[in-house]
């Protein structure tokens, strides 16, 4: 839930590709996979977070058509955890 006029910002891993890639539907409730499972790693769950979509630079896209306004890019100047990748801000409408 966001407020009016608030700001989400987050990080998701993205492909540098222009499209997304959809690997799973949700179809009656059960996850069918399109493509074969992949999975990602992260510091609090580790190696085994499922993967149902590959974003891509349409994310952005994404976002203004879920009713997002202003979504964009934004490379921190300085590294986070000796990391530095984009993050994804997008404005909610009034």
């Amino acid at each position: 839930m966001l407020r009016p006029g608030g700001v989400l910002v987050f990080t998701v891993p993205l492909t540098g590709k222009s499209s997304t890639v959809e690997r799973t539907s949700i179809i009656d409730g059960l996850r069918v996979d399109t493509m074969p499972a992949e999975y990602h790693s992260d510091r609090f769950r580790g190696p085994n977070v499922f993967c149902y979509r590959n974003y891509g630079d349409d994310i952005l896209q994404r976002l203004t058509e879920a009713g997002f306004v202003d979504a964009q890019f934004y490379l921190p100047s300085q590294r986070l955890f000796g990391h530095s990748r984009r993050v994804v801000v997008a404005h909610r409408g009034l």
